[in-house]
């Protein structure tokens, strides 16, 4: 399963920097093209790392994000300069968003307005949303009226610029569900509120009054947020890794900005990563917290989870005390577990079945 990302936000808010530096792909952020930047990139993960030391396979493979970033046009911003339909419609498959604000001063924009902007792309998102659902309700006049009733309540919400309620929209009733599932929806879409910052605020993000305010308002909407320097990150991207670590030292940077946003997208979108070990490969997985032994075997493959007899299971804390086989053996913590068991973070799994 690769986690699917869109990088959104008002031009200039440095988001087609940020996915150059997060993806380490050039990119041309003036290029009047209709084509989405796309690109696949492994997530890092210690864990994995220490594992394949250990082991020694012949393969190592990596969780993976798709980063999606479309740059605005002339032809997008001219009416009312904003991101426009083709932008937006661009976003609409996938699973999350990252909302890019402008929190560093700007040659011909001025100073930053990290809160009032914040706000503009919100709009811009419910207004592309409420255009969608008007849309669906003139094109299907015939549509059965418990299905009527649920588009003109969503419709109501929209129009009173507030955002539906997750219930309400997880809620959908049987007779509407066919005509909402072509609908896409930006608002139903977990968000992550992402402050990119200059690099003069480096180390004391927080301190800054704009960051502040967009932290709280992320905290007040139960939105996941971080800091990023997209320009430093891209400066970064550009060195070999020994070097980037040194540089990250001396700017005091604790964590990449590809590591604050796989972090806050698995938080949001309430994801973790089990793993499978051997000679041949070691790989991280990634699954829905709740997800059960044959679900998970399912994620490798559907064999696996069709003919699930057993799980083996040890943590990955169990592997850094007891590193060997042998050892997590003799100290009984090689576990047999059922079709019932849950999974948890970190989980090392062999998979016994039978097809």
């Amino acid at each position: 399963m690769s986690l699917s990302l869109g990088i959104i936000g008002l031009p200039q808010a440095g988001k087609t920097t940020l996915f150059g530096a997060l993806t380490r792909l050039e990119h041309d952020a003036a290029a009047q093209t209709q084509k989405p930047n796309l690109a696949r990139v492994p997530v890092p993960d210690e864990r994995l790392d220490r594992l394949s030391e250990h082991h020694k396979p012949k393969k190592t493979t990596h969780a993976t994000v798709d980063f999606v970033d479309v740059a605005a046009t002339g032809a997008d911003t001219e009416e009312k300069g904003g991101l426009g339909k083709r932008v937006l419609g661009q976003f609409r498959t996938v699973e999350a968003l990252i909302e890019v604000v402008r929190c560093f001063p700007h040659p011909y924009l001025g100073e930053p307005r990290p809160l009032a902007d914040l706000e503009s792309l919100e709009l811009e998102l419910l207004v592309s949303d409420l255009g969608i659902v008007e849309n669906t309700l003139d094109r299907n006049r015939k549509m059965p009226p418990a299905a009527r009733e649920w588009f003109e309540k969503l419709r109501d919400v929209l129009q009173e610029g507030r955002r539906p309620e997750p219930g309400f929209l997880a809620a959908v009733p049987e007779p509407a569900k066919p005509f909402a599932q072509s609908m896409s929806l930006l608002l139903a879409k977990p968000s992550i509120v992402c402050a990119n910052v200059s690099e003069s605020l480096l180390g004391r993000e927080l301190d800054d009054p704009g960051v502040k305010a967009l932290e709280a308002w992320a905290d007040a909407h139960g939105r996941h947020f971080f800091t990023v320097c997209a320009k430093i990150e891209e400066e970064i991207a550009q060195l070999a890794p020994e070097e980037a670590r040194e540089f990250m030292q001396e700017l005091d940077i604790k964590e990449s900005g590809l590591a604050k946003l796989i972090q806050a997208s698995y938080g949001t979108l309430d994801l973790m990563t089990f793993f499978t070990v051997g000679e041949d490969e070691c790989r991280a997985w990634t699954v829905h917290r709740g997800a059960t032994a044959p679900e998970s075997a399912g994620k490798i493959h559907s064999d696996l989870e069709k003919g699930f007899i057993r799980a083996e299971v040890y943590t990955y804390d169990d592997f850094v005390a007891h590193p060997t086989m042998a050892q997590i053996r003799e100290k009984g913590l090689l576990r047999l577990e059922g079709k019932q068991y849950v999974v948890q973070d970190g989980d090392i799994l062999n998979i016994r079945f039978n097809v």
